[in-house]
């Protein structure tokens, strides 16, 4: 049974670090304040679990941060990211069982915040888990 105190966006961190990305500057839910290079995991609502079966659907949205001047290289991480978890069978995420990863959202440059002058780049990802109760 999976630790319930633990968010899917935990598990993504740590799938990501097992996968070579090996990051300081990767946060769940919470982004930092005086940060301009760093990567964000959020838990989304996903769909419902399954009723009768030990499967549930959550996702969680995937935001690279990154300086102005280093648009080129967010692209490429956001990119591996993105490759890391689409269309990915049978693998273990953190603490989770996936059957099956997959991207309901490309890559996508929200654009560059003129305030903090860093872009923002995006994709959504859902996940098909075994071994849940389904409440």
């Amino acid at each position: 049974m999976i630790d319930p105190a633990k968010s899917m966006g935990d598990d993504v961190k740590a799938y990501f670090v097992t996968n070579g990305i090996p990051r300081a500057d990767i946060f769940v839910n919470n982004a930092p304040k005086n940060k301009n290079n760093f990567i964000l995991i959020t838990d989304t609502p996903g769909a419902a679990p399954e009723q009768y079966y030990p499967l549930d659907h959550p996702s969680v949205q995937i935001a690279c941060y990154g300086e102005a001047a280093k648009h080129a290289a967010t692209w490429t991480l956001i990119n591996t990211l993105f490759d890391l978890l689409n269309r990915k069978q049978n693998i273990m995420i953190g603490s989770r069982e996936a059957m099956y990863s997959r991207a309901t959202q490309s890559p996508y440059p929200v654009g560059l915040d003129p305030e903090k002058n860093r872009w923002l780049m995006v994709f959504n990802v859902q996940f098909k888990i075994r071994g849940v109760d389904g409440h």
